[in-house]
């Protein structure tokens, strides 16, 4: 309905299938549920440090045995030589994607469940990753619940989950430039693991910023929206929400993108306030 000068109301309807409450999977505090991937190899295929390095954690702590492959040439690689009861697997990767590197492995015959690893919670994404053979999917940044809950469901084959204490835990956001409760919880209040993450963190945003920087001056739009693609799961495990909305536009293949001024304001927002992060971890003599 529109009125000139005034504006215009829109109504839609949105069609839900009924389904039985009681087939719900509830989101729970792993934690606190004692679920066990005790024996279990998961191969992690991603070309993100901080991704795989977060994966191996949470999965680590319920009993996994974890395998690591930057690309899907070496996952292939991987899959020839070990015995692997579960694969998560990166969308978008260099060498060789994840959708690729599915469908050759299923043609190696492995039947093992492959879980996808991509930032397009999509129907359009999802269907491709069912279509190349893949079982289920995962949006980044997962937290660790469902990160759980879906690879034990895969691998245990149990259509469902339950607990009669479900309690979701919400991650404190009140500090723009930077919060660590997120990363301390993920760590369980490991101070290696926490450092071992933090430097990490560092080092590999250093490199980012210096490869967004030398993009821009190349007018490069794919790489630059490859290279923000890399870094949006990194700022939101590290709660730096000033630059969320940044990140997130200079990977929108929507976006404007190119030697701008949009661009520019972008990718110096993004280097300003990362430069007052690197010199907030470095004050607090992290080892």
């Amino acid at each position: 309905q529109s009125e000139k000068n005034i504006g215009s109301e829109f109504v839609i309807e949105i069609p839900f299938n009924k389904i039985n409450k009681d087939k719900v999977l509830l989101h729970y505090d792993s934690k606190e549920i004692p679920i066990s991937l005790k024996g279990r190899r998961i191969l992690i295929v991603d070309d993100n440090d901080m991704n795989r390095l977060v994966g191996s954690i949470m999965l680590s702590e319920h009993g996994a045995e974890i395998v690591e492959a930057e690309n899907g040439f070496d996952s292939i690689k991987v899959i020839k030589k070990e015995k692997i009861d579960l694969v998560l697997m990166d969308i978008q990767m260099p060498v060789m994607n994840g959708y690729e590197t599915t469908r050759k492995i299923r043609k190696m015959g492995f039947k093992h469940p492959i879980i996808a690893l991509t930032a397009y919670a999509v129907k359009d994404e999802r269907d491709r990753c069912m279509e190349s053979g893949m079982n289920d999917f995962i949006t980044k940044p997962f937290e660790e619940r469902h990160l759980i809950s879906t690879v034990y469901k895969a691998i245990s084959q149990e259509p469902e989950f339950s607990t009669q204490n479900v309690e979701k835990a919400v991650g404190i956001q009140n500090d723009d430039e930077l919060n660590l409760s997120e990363l301390r919880s993920l760590c369980n209040n490991d101070m290696k693991q926490f450092s071992r993450m933090i430097k990490l963190f560092v080092n590999q945003s250093k490199i980012q910023i210096e490869d967004l920087n030398a993009a821009y001056n190349q007018g490069d739009a794919q790489k630059i929206r490859a290279i923000a693609h890399q870094m949006k799961p990194s700022i939101q495990w590290m709660g730096i929400n000033s630059i969320e909305k940044d990140i997130k536009w200079l990977e929108d293949k929507y976006s404007n993108i190119g030697k701008n001024t949009l661009t520019y304001n972008a990718i110096q927002k993004v280097q300003e306030i990362m430069s007052k992060i690197w010199s907030t971890i470095h004050a607090m003599n992290i080892e």
